[in-house]
This record gives structure tokens, sequence and C-alpha cells, in this order.
């Protein structure tokens, strides 16, 4: 394995450990927010200080990631795989009947990603974000832009 292929991988693992990390970690602030809310419902779910907070304890972890993606960069490293044309040969591999198998793992892909949207969307409404949005929107057009 070449050292090229090396920082890749660990280039690869790194972001996956940010994305983890910071899934978790809000998924965690928002389950805390709701135990407030149930206790106070005046108390919002997300604070400024709540979220810079988790913002200080996750930094290193995500300015290593931006880091490593930025030396890979000026480094020059990339998959030389990704830049080679598919031969022919493989093409012809395929059975026809394999191509629509892959069209339709797409698609389940895509309707899976949209139920996904959906949940957050209603998720987001039962938990009363949507009027929070609603305020700020008025309080904008109001206050900032001058309407009414």
């Amino acid at each position: 394995m070449t050292d090229k292929r090396v920082y890749l991988l660990f280039q690869a693992f790194l972001c996956i450990l940010t994305a983890a990390v910071m899934i978790f970690g809000l998924l965690s602030l928002y389950s805390e927010g709701i135990a407030r809310k149930a206790e106070d419902p005046l108390a919002s779910v997300y604070s400024r200080e709540i979220l810079t907070d988790y913002f200080y304890r996750i930094a290193p972890l995500l300015f290593a990631t931006l880091g490593s993606a930025l030396a890979g960069i000026l480094l020059g490293a990339k998959d030389d795989r990704a830049d080679r044309p598919v031969p022919s040969a493989a093409l012809k591999r395929d059975p026809p009947a394999a191509r629509p198998a892959r069209k339709d793992r797409r698609v389940v892909w895509q309707i899976i990603l949209l139920a996904l949207a959906v949940l957050f969307i209603v998720l987001g409404i039962l938990n009363g974000s949507m009027m929070d949005v609603l305020i700020k929107a008025i309080h904008i057009c109001t206050e900032c832009i001058g309407l009414g």
C-alpha cells in the first residue's frame, strides 16, 4: 500500500469519524433539550451557550479533519484510479440484466432519503421548530426589511 493510499484512507476515516461525532452529539443535545423543555415549557431546545460549548468540545477533531483535507489538496493526494478510463472489456462483462438493478437501487435510495427528509420535517413541526422559524421570519420582515 502506498503512502498516498494510506493518507487517503486516514482522511476518509477522519471525515467519517467527524460526521459520526457531530450526528451523535447533536442528537444527544436535542434529547437533553427536549428533557429541559419537558421540565420548563418556555425553555428552548438549543441555546447559544450549549451549542458553543459543544463546538468547543469537537473543534479539535473538526479542525484536524479540515487541516487534513487542506493538506491533501496542497500535496495533490488523490486517488489515481479515479482518472483511469473504464476498459471496454469491463463494460462488455456486465450482463444487460444487471444494469436495471443498479437503477432500481438508486431509486430505492432516493425514496429512503425522501422519506427521511419528510420524517425530519414532521419532527421539526412537532417539536415547535416551525413556529420558531415563522416568528424569526416575521421579525426579519417587519424589523429589518421594513414590511408592515
